[in-house]
């Protein structure tokens, strides 16, 4: 009777093994099950929400806005904004609201890391809307198609968090960050409220200069709606594209991810947008380059520029990291192979 239960301790204890299964016995069980076919999704504001929500917007009753998730309970002025917009957009969709205050980050954050963690913590609140909601829809980060990596919020672990009376559906996997971007830009409420920022600083609504604004700009414009959004710039710094940072630890997939996202959106943009595709492929070539020189030592000279093609060496780089530079055993093939490309390479 515990299946769901035991499945999601074994998953999340091999993602991070400093976790340990702990043995649950419930003193009563469901025995009947009411049927309500009323649905909930989270609401932020950001692009996985709105499009889980435009998407389903026939089927959803309720939307439930979190703060102390991604809003730290120090920025006040930050979350009455937010509260304030999420409370026009149910309005303006003819929703419910439910608005719920977390204040367990500033403790839980000490133990447990929060990409292995907060999924479970939407499933706590999903919980308390038993009565309220059969079902709530939790919107996905990344695309089922792109090679999903460890995450507290997982379509492989988040339908495991529900019970008989509340279920979970991680919604919109099939689909990636750009992609949902390019359907957003047709929403005109969500061009008028998009909230992506994770920096916030001054508490502000969108910063416009972290990673995450300028990697949502780069999407809207690869898909011809960046003067759309009222709540970004309406212009891209490409040496700002330059100076993002790919993060070391847990977050640097994600960082990669949403890098990867862009640039599969700018190779089809229509126009061109060279002077963006330049950097952001910079900054990918350069990390793969560090990673490869801190495994087999020091292979190249860095490649930094803006608005020219990527030489060969990054391609020699990047095509070694990921076909050799993992493999113990040819790490001194390795070595050899590229020093001689090296020698042959113009890196100019």
């Amino acid at each position: 009777p515990y299946t769901t239960l035991f499945r999601s301790q074994s998953i999340f204890s091999a993602w991070a093994p400093e976790l340990s299964p702990l043995r649950v016995e419930p003193e009563t069980l469901a025995t009947e099950v009411p049927i309500r076919s009323r649905v909930a999704s989270f609401f932020s504001g950001g692009v996985d929400s709105f499009y889980t929500v435009l998407r389903n917007l026939d089927r959803i009753d309720t939307l439930v806005f979190l703060r102390g998730f991604d809003i730290a309970p120090s920025q006040a002025r930050l979350a009455a904004v937010a509260t304030d917009q999420a409370r026009a957009i149910a309005a303006e969709l003819g929703k419910d609201l439910i608005e719920v205050d977390i204040s367990v980050r500033p403790f839980a954050d000490r133990l447990v890391p929060w990409l292995i963690y907060h999924g479970s913590l939407l499933a706590a609140v999903a919980h308390l809307l038993d009565g309220i909601a059969d079902q709530v829809l939790v919107p996905a980060t990344f695309a089922i198609t792109d090679g999903l990596k460890p995450l507290g919020s997982h379509p492989l672990t988040d339908p495991l968090w529900g019970s008989a009376t509340v279920r979970l559906v991680h919604e919109g996997a099939e689909v990636n960050r750009a992609e949902k971007i390019r359907y957003l830009i047709g929403s005109d409420i969500a061009m008028r409220n998009l909230r992506v920022c994770w920096q916030n600083p001054d508490e502000g609504y969108n910063c416009g200069r972290c990673q995450k604004c300028l990697l949502t700009m780069v999407a809207l414009r690869a898909a011809g709606g960046l003067g759309r959004c009222m709540t970004l710039p309406d212009e891209i710094d490409p040496t700002a594209l330059k100076n993002i940072t790919i993060r070391e630890g847990p977050f640097q997939f994600i960082d990669l991810m949403f890098i990867d996202y862009s640039l599969r959106a700018l190779a089809q943009a229509q126009p061109p947008a060279p002077t963006l595709e330049a950097p952001l492929g910079c900054v990918v070539g350069n990390y793969r380059r560090r990673q490869a020189e801190a495994y087999l030592g020091p292979l190249v000279p860095a490649f930094s520029g803006v608005g020219t093609d990527r030489p060969a060496g990054y391609r020699i780089v990047d095509n070694v990291y990921r076909k050799l530079g993992r493999l113990p055993r040819v790490r001194s093939t390795a070595r050899r192979v590229i020093r001689k490309l090296a020698d042959r390479t113009d890196w100019s």
